[in-house]
Formats: C-alpha cells, structure tokens, sequence
C-alpha cells in the first residue's frame, strides 16, 4: 500500500502542476520522477526511481497525462455511453425484449464496476472497457431500430 499511495502522491502533484494539458500521453512514468522533491514526504521514491510506474488509478494518469481537457473527454465519452446503455435497456423494455433489456443493463453495470476497479488499477488502454463502451451505442442503435421495425 505504501507504494500505491506514493504513486498517488506524485501522480497528484504532477496533475496539480500541469492541470489543463497535463505531461503528455503516456509520460506518467518519466514525468513522475519530477515530483519526488517536492514538499511532502513519500514513501517509497525507489519504486518511482527504479521503475516506471503506472498510477495505478486511471483517472489521476490520464488527468496528469492529458490534464483536465483529456479527463473531461474520457468522463464524456463514459457518460454517453452508459446514457446509451440506459436508453437502449429502456427501448428494448419498451419493444417487449427483456432479453436484451437485461444485456443492455449488464453492459452499463460492467461499466460501472469496470470504472470501479479502475481507481485502483490504469487500465485505461485494456480492451475490455472500451468493447464496453462502445457496445452501448450499437446496443442503442439496435434497441432504435427494432423500436422502428414494430412501427412498421
């Protein structure tokens, strides 16, 4: 645990030094060793000397990778998806498919438990949350156009 929080801490402070565009995609690692003298004790600075950390917290790497502009687009495109899920699960109430219902819902809770886990990992370039993600618009894609065939 010592570790993680002292990733969290430089991840902190690099975030709070570069807020709007951050230190660059993907320079978490080199970026992070910048920030071990500043006030403040850490725990272990060998684990960021000796290696190149992930933050092991995906929204404080992208937000002191990308800055807020780059955590405000990931936050978006996370919001419209599962808003996608939702509406779809809700069509597909509506059209008499609850089979579908259930795998929409599913796909917004795996979301939600995915983006749960992922405070404490960077899994940010996993595949698994981002087939998520974009099954929701196809989902919602579907669940319109069965919605259109009914009226048919």
């Amino acid at each position: 645990l010592e570790g993680r929080t002292t990733i969290w801490a430089v991840g902190w402070r690099a975030f709070q030094d570069n807020a709007v565009t951050g230190v660059g995609g993907g320079n978490f690692g080199t970026a992070s060793r910048h920030y071990l003298l500043e006030p403040g004790a850490v725990g272990r600075s060998d684990q960021i000397i000796q290696e190149t950390p992930a933050a092991h917290n995906i929204y404080l790497e992208v937000g002191s990778e990308l800055g807020l502009i780059g955590l405000g687009l990931l936050m978006s495109i996370i919001v419209f998806c599962i808003a996608a899920a939702i509406k779809a699960a809700r069509a597909f109430e509506r059209a008499g498919d609850s089979r579908m219902a259930i795998f929409a819902t599913a796909c917004a809770v795996g979301i939600i438990g995915t983006l749960a886990a992922d405070f404490f990992i960077s899994e940010q370039h996993s595949k698994q949350l981002w087939l998520l993600l974009g099954l929701c618009p196809a989902l919602l894609s579907v669940a319109r156009a069965t919605a259109g065939e009914q009226r048919d």
